[in-house]
């Protein structure tokens, strides 16, 4: 299965991510891109989280951030 296969298939599902970090980041965005529903998952608080511009980013693109 090729990448844009596998995306296609996902397109009516919502995609949970464990992890905002840097191998993720491009995942999440992708998925968002694409219209991809994403709830983002991260063991860090949001307030201790060091780049809040990223969190506002994701979240302005569509992603669920818990």
């Amino acid at each position: 299965m090729t990448l844009s296969e596998y995306i296609d298939s996902v397109k009516s599902k919502s995609i949970a991510v464990i992890g905002i970090g840097v191998s993720n980041i491009p995942l999440i965005k992708l998925f968002l891109k694409k219209g991809i529903a994403v709830t983002a998952c991260d063991k860090c608080r949001r307030e201790a989280y060091d780049n809040q511009s990223l969190l506002l980013e994701l979240e302005a693109l569509g992603a669920t951030l818990h």
